[in-house]
Parts: structure tokens; C-alpha cells; sequence
């Protein structure tokens, strides 16, 4: 797919803060090659303020790491800033998640992913939150999300004991912007609404 690195991420940036004309001169640019290195650019980008951009090597990213939100937990931090996490292809580029949600957009958080792939994301709800406690792959809690050029593969969204309405096998948005684009979205499943994205 090779989509020119920082071109989405600018994009989406720039048009939820056009009101900021210096915000192409405020982007930080991050190299990450593990997991690791990708959790502390989410944190340095949530604690800086600053817009970041995160392009990640071709490989099989999988983080044993978790994070708790009120919505829910995650292997990677909660996006409460501005991030995007790009990737050359989603063919050769996997965040495996492992049994757990990959990512949180957390309320006035801005994520864009663009030329990866999330497989085995996994989101499990209590009946009485799963209106707001889905999405396999990602929750979008009050957020923007922006999606191009990713491929959402056999994720899951169930509620304990199989009670309630699980939503969102990949992607719940809750109250949320999103935007999705030449994306492909594959046997994802969730125990009642929206194996996809509800």
C-alpha cells in the first residue's frame, strides 16, 4: 500500500486544530521497533501535548503490557492526546493483541492507524457496561479516531457468562468521531451487535 508516511497524521491532525497554524512545526516524529518503545511514545505524547507521530518497523508487535481505564483495559496507554501510529503495509506490519483490547481513545484523545493490522484484540464487558465497554481491537471513548489503509482481523467483543449486549467485535465508538477508509474489516465477532463495528 505504501501511503507516504506522516501524510494521514498531519492530515487528521491539522483538521481538528485548524484553529493552531503552527501545529506542522509542533509534530514530534517517533521511530519505534518494539512494543515498548511504542507504550512510552504514547505516554510521552499524553504528558507533552505535543501532536505525535509514530512509525513503526515492519514486524509482529505484541505487547504483554496492560493498561486500566475506566472503560476498560488495553495492552497499549490510553490516548489522551494527539497520536498517530503508522505502519509501510498492514500485510507485514501486526500489533497482535494477545487476549486483550490493543488501544483506548480516551475522552478529547486523537488517534490515527494507518498501515497496520490488529489481530486477537479482545474486550470482555460486565452486563451493566457494555454499552461503553466493547470494541475487540478499539474503544473510542469521546474521541477522534482515524483510520486508513488497516486491516481489523479476528477480534472479539463477549460479555461475562455470555450475558448483555457485547458491541463491537473491532471498533466501538462511543460518543466519538471516527473516520475509516480502505480499510478491511474480517472476522471480527461480538456476542450480539456489530461483529465489526456496531
Amino acid at each position: 500500500m505504501n501511503v507516504p508516511s506522516g501524510i494521514l497524521a498531519v492530515a487528521m491532525l491539522l483538521a481538528f486544530s485548524a484553529s493552531d497554524a503552527d501545529v506542522r512545526h509542533r509534530v514530534t516524529v517517533v521511530r519505534a521497533h518494539t512494543s515498548d518503545e511504542i507504550v512510552a511514545a504514547i505516554l510521552n505524547a499524553n504528558s507533552s501535548g505535543r501532536p505525535t507521530i509514530i512509525r513503526v518497523a515492519r514486524g509482529n508487535y505484541r505487547s504483554t503490557q496492560r493498561f486500566d481505564f475506566e472503560s476498560g483495559s488495553s495492552r497499549f496507554p490510553p490516548v489522551t492526546g494527539e497520536v498517530s501510529i503508522e505502519g509501510r503495509d498492514a500485510e507485514d506490519t501486526e500489533f497482535d493483541a494477545a487476549g486483550l483490547r490493543a488501544f483506548i481513545v480516551a475522552p478529547g484523545g486523537r488517534l490515527a492507524l494507518n498501515g497496520i493490522t490488529i489481530s486477537r484484540g479482545f474486550a470482555e464487558c460486565n452486563v451493566d457496561q457494555c454499552g461503553t465497554d466493547g470494541g475487540g481491537a478499539v474503544l473510542n471513548m469521546e474521541g477522534v479516531l482515524w483510520i486508513e489503509h488497516y486491516v481489523f482481523s479476528r477480534n472479539e467483543s463477549f460479555a461475562s457468562g455470555g450475558l448483555g449486549s457485547a458491541l463491537g467485535g473491532a471498533i466501538l465508538s462511543v460518543r466519538g468521531h471516527v473516520h475509516v477508509e480502505d480499510t478491511t474489516i474480517e472476522n471480527n465477532s461480538s456476542l450480539s451487535a456489530g461483529g465489526g463495528w456496531p
